[in-house]
């Protein structure tokens, strides 16, 4: 048992599953919401990818919810277009899991959803000029320029 933090948090998930004969699925991507004739979402359409292949290529699954959908998504940090629109200032790195591209945003913005907290994104410290040194491009004048964002 862990003593707190992210790891205690997703160990009682877990055990919540488990104890209630919930799936957890793995490498499940949420590609869009299905909707019924009057707009209410009543499932998820998903790419899985095969466990055993490399690459491991993707197949379309469809989930029908039966009681109620729960959307839970790791933000948009590793989404450097998103990155650009949206942070205030230049950002060159992030803690996040490299899935979060910001998925629920697009699938949210699509529905018509009020989306907002977009100028901000889970971040660790770090020491800038190693967050850059290897991103540095050298123009044709001699300057260098970092890129606005990266992840």
């Amino acid at each position: 048992m862990s003593t707190g933090g992210g790891a205690l948090l997703i160990e009682r998930y877990q055990a919540y599953a488990e104890a209630n004969g919930i799936p957890v699925l793995l490498g499940h991507r949420a590609e869009r919401v299905v909707l019924n004739d009057a707009g209410a979402v009543i499932g998820v359409e998903v790419s899985a990818s095969a466990d055993d292949a490399t690459p491991a290529p993707s197949v379309v699954k469809t989930f029908r919810a039966r009681k109620g959908v729960v959307f839970v998504s790791g933000g948009f940090g590793k989404n450097p277009d998103l990155m650009h629109q949206l942070m205030p200032a230049p950002y060159y790195a992030g803690c996040g899991a490299p899935t979060n591209e910001g998925d629920f945003l697009r699938i949210g913005a699509a529905l018509g959803a009020k989306l907002g907290n977009l100028h901000n994104v889970y971040c660790d410290e770090g020491i800038f000029e190693q967050a850059v040194a290897s991103r540095m491009a050298i123009t044709a004048s001699g300057s260098t320029r970092a890129p606005r964002c990266s992840s």
